[in-house]
């Protein structure tokens, strides 16, 4: 009787390690849920690796900003006035994160230029031609104060640091670049070496839209704006690159390390699991990198960008640094989750971009697949072995233990 109760527990052993294993590749929501809070209590109350001064600053369009300078989207003369600031306070790199695809719409200098064509088909010019001249002058100079997207692209091309993001949609089949960008994102490709046909069609993308092409002709990088492959994934992992067309298009975080670090996208090589930059290696999974978050204790530097732009100067702690420029007013706030405390848009990128530069992310060893594996095998013979010659208090405690540990090793 005691043989035939042991084949049964070893039986429902079976089928249960059975269920765990397709659970491992099915991921269902109740277990996404209790593996998400696992990672956020693990990044919470994990003392991690000793953290430095950070290389990267925030700079928000926030509810003072909106405030004091009016509703967005604001003219874009005021962004460019931003980067000729930080750029003049020596900031070495700038991260704009915001949409910018289309031009702005803009009737006063629309209705300016009609009237400026209409000055000059008329025969003013033959009366008085000094009066002209000084006409046609003034209107000029009227266009070039009233076009904010020019300005913005001049002070852009004179920083020669800014690095933007651009749109992917994910999808096997290509579309095609809006505004024919091929020929720009080419320059933005990293080399690839031995990476499989499968993490090709994996991180592929069959649509991306560039900024306008003024703007992205002078911009020093792009890279693409997607945080995460998969939505159950946001906060904890991060897209590094995306197939487009046979062009690894680096993400906007790796682009500005890539920048931070002097050195031209082709420079930087993709091989199966890891990222090699400049003599080091960045380790991927799948395409995805795992992301560690600063503790509370040294939170990234955040400064509203109304207060930068009324002194007319940048703050000295921004000297050398990476300035992020982004939205993260209450009402357009994006917050990401399951990131501890659901933590902004603006410093998502940034934790990720300290990850990069400062090799602090998080490593899964590619056999951590296989050992998951096994060592559910393992535990369930295990338990199988052990729960007939236990109490009931005892059972529950071991059930209860090795049902979390395979979370557990999940995020590890």
């Amino acid at each position: 009787m005691a043989k035939r109760t042991l084949n049964v527990d070893l039986l429902l052993g079976a089928i249960i390690v059975l269920i765990f294993i397709g659970f491992s590749h099915i991921k269902p929501f109740f277990f996404e849920g209790i593996e998400n809070y696992v990672y956020e209590s693990a990044l919470r109350f994990s003392p991690g690796e000793k953290q430095g001064v950070s290389q990267v600053v925030l700079i928000n369009i926030d509810d003072k900003s909106l405030t004091r300078l009016g509703s967005w989207p604001w003219p874009r003369h005021l962004i460019g006035e931003m980067i000729d600031i930080l750029k003049a306070g020596g900031v070495k790199l700038i991260g704009l994160n915001i949409p910018l695809f289309d031009k702005q719409a803009n009737l006063g200098l629309d209705v300016l230029r009609s009237f400026h064509e209409k000055f000059k088909a008329y025969p003013f010019g033959d009366k008085d031609p000094t009066m002209a001249a000084w006409m046609q002058e003034h209107l000029k100079q009227m266009e070039k104060d009233l076009d904010s997207d020019r300005r913005l692209v001049e002070s852009v091309l004179r920083s020669g640091n800014v690095v933007l993001p651009a749109s992917v949609e994910l999808g096997s089949s290509p579309d095609g670049t809006e505004r024919g960008g091929d020929a720009r994102l080419s320059k933005e490709s990293l080399t690839s070496a031995q990476l499989s046909e499968s993490l090709r069609r994996r991180v592929s993308a069959k649509r991306v839209s560039i900024p306008f092409p003024e703007l992205a002709q002078n911009a020093l990088g792009m890279g693409h704006d997607r945080l995460a492959l998969e939505n159950r994934m946001a906060g904890r992992s991060h897209l590094m690159f995306v197939n487009y067309k046979g062009f690894l298009l680096p993400s906007f975080p790796l682009r500005l390390a890539i920048a931070y670090e002097d050195l031209q996208p082709n420079k930087v090589t993709v091989v199966e699991n890891q990222i090699r930059l400049k003599g080091r290696s960045i380790a991927i999974n799948k395409g995805e990198l795992l992301v560690r978050f600063r503790n509370n204790q040294a939170p990234f530097p955040q400064y509203p960008f109304v207060d930068i732009l009324r002194a007319r100067q940048a703050q000295p702690i921004l000297k050398g640094k990476i300035a992020l420029i982004g939205l993260n007013a209450l009402e357009s706030r994006r917050r990401i989750s399951p990131a501890p405390s659901n933590v902004s848009e603006g410093v998502m990128i940034a934790n990720i971009l300290e990850n990069i530069i400062s090799a602090t992310f998080i490593t899964r060893p590619p056999f951590m697949f296989h050992f998951e594996i096994l060592s559910i095998f393992l535990l369930g013979g295990i338990a199988s072995l052990f729960f007939p010659r236990m109490g009931g208090l005892s059972k529950t405690a071991l059930a209860g233990g090795l049902i979390i540990l395979p979370l557990l090793t999940g995020i590890a």
